[in-house]
């Protein structure tokens, strides 16, 4: 049983990447990049409302080769009954979902600063000159801040390539192993309850022999 000093389920970084290796190989991740690639590569800007479109694409996108391609085969491979596995399905749609939103919403909120920025550069312009170069820093920034965007959902969607299918198979075997630590566990007690119940009588028939009392075996000798 693969356990901490403190008695803790805790499962040797080989054995999950042996596993996950076993149940994936190396296409998994061929795979899950050609399916999401595409989507981020798509995220173009616009206004808030387009860039949030694009955006729920790509986690949409995210969401449905993590579970065809890393949630299903790890439940089947476990042996996952149908309401865990729904939880697990859940748990990684959130943690997803939970991930771009607030990449998301670091673009909206650094857009929105520009956006002020821009009007107030326009109220304070004294030629049309300012008011072109102020547009101009406005796009630029935008740009910018768009950049970013998509270079944080390519580094995300990376990430969840790379770990999520490990991730699961922790979590699979984290649990298999605390199961069958509880079952442990459980098979002890039984037998220290059996050996307990047996200690009053042996005590007693003990000192019986040792004391000489009558209907016990030393007063019988």
């Amino acid at each position: 049983m693969p356990v901490d000093d403190e008695g803790n389920v805790e499962i040797p970084r080989e054995i999950v990447s042996g596993k996950a290796q076993d149940l994936f190989g190396d296409k998994i991740y061929e795979t899950m990049e050609r399916e999401i690639q595409p989507a981020v590569r798509a995220v173009s800007g616009g206004s808030d409302e387009a860039v949030k479109r694009q955006v729920q694409n790509v986690i949409d996108t995210v969401k449905e080769s993590a579970l065809s391609n890393v949630v299903e085969p790890v439940a089947d491979s476990y042996d996952v009954k149908k309401a865990a596995r729904n939880k697990v399905a859940r748990q990684v749609e959130q943690e997803i979902e939970d991930t771009f939103d607030r990449l998301q919403g670091d673009y909206i909120q650094q857009a929105n600063i520009a956006r002020a920025e821009l009007e107030q550069a326009r109220r304070e312009a004294e030629s049309p000159e300012e008011i072109r170069q102020a547009e101009e820093a406005y796009h630029s920034t935008v740009q910018n801040v768009l950049d970013n965007l998509t270079e944080a959902m390519q580094e995300e969607a990376q990430r969840t390539i790379e770990a999520k299918p490990k991730e699961l198979v922790e979590q699979m075997e984290q649990h298999k192993a605390e199961e069958e630590k509880r079952t442990v566990e459980e098979d002890i007690r039984a037998h220290l309850r059996g050996f307990a119940r047996t200690i009053p009588s042996f005590i007693i028939e003990s000192f019986a022999e040792s004391s000489g009392t009558p209907g016990c075996r030393s007063g019988r000798r």
